[in-house]
């Protein structure tokens, strides 16, 4: 039973360090988006960040294939789960190289806006594996609310990404290719908050089968 719960631990604790890779890169790239970091440093700082959230998750894998898949329930929820923070990681890192290719310069508020809700989801999900990390009995009702937060975020993101698609159509003077650069933004910041999404309810799922 105790090499149960030490396996859980590091379970938990290996989790929390990929999600904080990404809420790191997520709010760095929402700082060059909203115009308040250098873009091209922004870039390369977020760059080596996504490495290293996918470098975390695969020191995840070799966690779980040394003798721990049997020890913990519903594992296969967890690896789903580890799998969507990396990739979420690796949109960051796609949509902000997208800025840098354009000089920086402005974007669309809906741009920058996506920015702030994928980073905000990301500080969500690692608020929710920090408190199913913990042993308070509120633990799960604490990161429900939290998976909560991350369900409404996700569909505001989604919003924010249809009226990008709308403010694009009525941009004037911008030349196709920049508009499709922009495009490509949006979607990979779009699709960097429903991995979160996933990742969260990939978790929620972990509290309910365990009551």
């Amino acid at each position: 039973m105790a090499s149960v719960s030490i396996s859980k631990s590091l379970l938990y604790e290996k989790l929390l360090n990929i999600a904080r890779s990404l809420e790191y890169a997520a709010e760095t790239a929402s700082g060059a988006f909203n115009g308040g970091r250098d873009v091209e440093e922004s870039y390369r700082r977020v760059r080596e960040i996504s490495e290293e959230a996918v470098a975390q998750y695969f020191k995840f894998l070799d966690f779980l294939a040394d003798g721990r898949m049997g020890l913990i329930d519903n594992v296969s929820l967890y690896l789903r789960a580890a799998m969507s923070i990396a990739r979420a990681a690796q949109k960051v890192e796609a949509s902000l190289y997208r800025l840098l290719i354009l000089g920086g310069g402005g974007v669309p508020g809906s741009l920058a806006g996506l920015a702030r809700k994928a980073a905000e989801a990301a500080s969500e999900l690692s608020a929710m594996l920090l408190v199913m990390s913990g042993a308070s009995e509120e633990k799960a009702r604490v990161a429900r609310e939290k998976f909560a937060r991350i369900v409404k975020l996700e569909g505001e993101a989604d919003e924010e990404y249809r009226r990008g698609l709308r403010s694009l159509l009525s941009m004037e003077g911008e030349g196709a290719a920049r508009l499709v650069i922009l495009k490509d933004a949006m979607e990979y910041l779009e699709e960097c908050v429903d991995e979160i999404f996933e990742a969260a309810n990939h978790l929620n799922v972990t509290l309910q089968a365990s009551g």
